[in-house]
């Protein structure tokens, strides 16, 4: 896929929770830095992002925030990356 036309991943969670757990290949802008970081570090506002935070309720605050600023192509990853996390298939030594 075209870069242009890529998925940007927002984290919107905390430093430290970042850092225990993470998608990769994410943007990290902690909620609380959003208004402040969003158009440098999302300059297209017609770019698909996807926000997440640990189980979908700040990444909802940041889809309203960031459609305030303009934002178009914006939403939520339902349940967060612990949702994510649960969907992934079992690896050996994984528990």
């Amino acid at each position: 896929m075209a870069e242009q036309n890529r998925v940007k991943l927002v984290d919107v969670r905390e430093v430290e929770e970042h850092e225990d757990l993470r998608i990769g290949g994410e943007i990290l802008i902690p909620l609380g830095e959003l208004e402040q970081r969003a158009e440098s570090e999302l300059p297209n506002r017609e770019d698909d992002i996807v926000v997440y935070c640990a189980h979908g309720v700040r990444s909802l605050w940041a889809v309203r925030a960031l459609q305030a600023r303009g934002y178009t192509r914006v939403r939520s990853l339902e349940g967060g990356i612990a949702e994510w996390i649960a969907t992934i298939p079992a690896q050996p030594g994984r528990s």
